[in-house]
């Protein structure tokens, strides 16, 4: 019986029941795994996403560790200042109108104030304070001294048979071997008058730009020094070392070419002297203040501002040197038939440009005199700041030969000196 029951047929029924189970028995034998396994998967889905992202935090971990690991240490109590040179960038020249390279100079870094040096910085302003005249500051740092300027100032009434007054340079003599040099901001008299007679008692490295180096050496001609000068020559852009400090020189505008602005750096900070200077955005020779450089030090961060104040206090700005040319043109169209004597100080060597200027295109020849104005002017003529006509310039002894609406003379004075041209040819004292 069993035999016959296991060999018997099934129908198509049954075979089709056995195969394909119904609908519901699908959902039934589908359905309850699910319900039994959902919140044992969601756990451990929940767990290896967890998991996840710790492993992934470590690995970021690592990473920034292996970088760092490469990189060099950096020692803070270097961090003073750098000279590594700047890139290079592109400056459009205001006269040709195309693109210049132009210099830059290194940056200065911050400083660490939590991990300072223990050296004192002294700032020693031996004349040029409260008065005009005389300039020269003292930057001094452990066993090295720089000087800025080098200026004389001229006497008062109350100094009778004095001609002449400069610094008190006692503190300088008594520390000559720590003097690393004299940096010079521009050549006007009040901070440069002095360097003859500071040089015969410290011969030490004088550093100035060309205008200011060429004015110098036709001083010291006058002057029979002991020692050959040490006169270096440098540019805007530069940066000179000085035993712990560094000096960098700054291109500014002023009544004279050539002006610089010097940043010191130092083992605790930036100091920043300005010099004289103008906000001009016309300049005559068309080469801007470097304001911008100036600003990446106001952002790097400055320890002490050293600014020039001149007439500070009075309200308004100083023009642009161009509005004088406009002046001069008034002048010569309203004087057609007289001499004109134009009096200025004798280093302003764009103002005498202007003037010279003026004067060929109105038909006049030039005569200089006034001792500074014939050194400065030769200088600058010798040195390319100055372009002057052949045959515009003639010597004084020749006023003679030209009628007066022929000519004019440019004279020192302007200030009202005793002895100055201007006031001996008031006085009827000029030859």
């Amino acid at each position: 019986m069993a035999k016959e029951k296991r060999e018997m047929p099934l129908s198509r029924e049954s075979k089709n029941q056995k195969r394909s189970p119904s609908k519901n028995q699908k959902k039934k034998k589908n359905t309850a795994p699910l319900e039994e396994s959902t919140p044992k998967k969601a756990a451990q889905a929940a767990k290896t996403k967890t998991a996840k992202k710790a492993a992934s935090k470590k690995e970021t971990a690592a990473k920034k560790e292996s970088r760092a690991s490469r990189k060099p240490a950096v020692n803070e109590a270097e961090r003073s200042f750098s000279t590594a040179p700047r890139k290079q960038k592109n400056h459009r020249s205001t006269q040709g109108g195309g693109k210049k390279s132009k210099p830059q100079s290194p940056r200065h870094r911050f400083v660490d104030r939590n991990n300072l040096p223990d050296g004192k910085l002294r700032i020693i302003p031996l004349g040029g304070l409260n008065e005009i005249g005389k300039n020269m500051t003292v930057i001094e740092y452990e066993n090295d001294i720089i000087i800025v300027d080098c200026g004389l100032g001229f006497p008062d009434e109350d100094m009778p048979g004095i001609d002449l007054v400069i610094p008190d340079i006692s503190y300088l003599e008594t520390n000559r071997e720590k003097i690393r040099g004299i940096f010079l901001t521009h050549g006007h008299e009040d901070h440069i008058g002095a360097i003859p007679y500071v040089l015969r008692q410290i011969n030490v490295p004088v550093y100035g730009t060309k205008l200011t180096l060429g004015i110098i050496k036709n001083k010291l001609q006058e002057h029979k020094l002991s020692e050959e000068p040490k006169l270096q020559c440098v540019k805007a852009g530069d940066v000179i070392r000085a035993g712990s400090l560094s000096v960098e020189f700054i291109h500014v505008n002023h009544s004279i070419a050539d002006a610089c602005a010097l940043a010191v750096g130092t083992p605790l900070g930036t100091v920043v002297h300005t010099g004289d200077f103008k906000l001009d955005l016309t300049p005559i020779d068309g080469d801007v203040m470097d304001i911008p450089r100036l600003g990446e030090l106001g952002r790097d961060g400055v320890l002490l501002l050293m600014c020039e104040s001149t007439n500070a206090e009075r309200p308004g700005s100083t023009p642009s040197e161009k509005k004088v040319g406009k002046s001069l043109e008034y002048i010569f169209n309203t004087n057609r038939d007289k001499r004109i004597v134009i009096a200025t100080f004798s280093s302003n060597v764009h103002r005498v440009q202007q003037i010279i200027d003026t004067s060929v295109r109105h038909g006049r020849k030039v005569a200089v005199t006034g001792r500074s104005m014939l050194n400065i002017v030769g200088a600058a003529v010798e040195l390319g700041y100055m372009t002057v006509p052949e045959g515009a310039l003639i010597d004084i002894s020749e006023l003679r030969r030209y009628k007066p609406e022929e000519l004019t003379l440019i004279t020192t004075g302007s200030q009202g000196e005793p002895m100055s041209a201007l006031y001996r040819m008031a006085f009827g004292e000029h030859s």
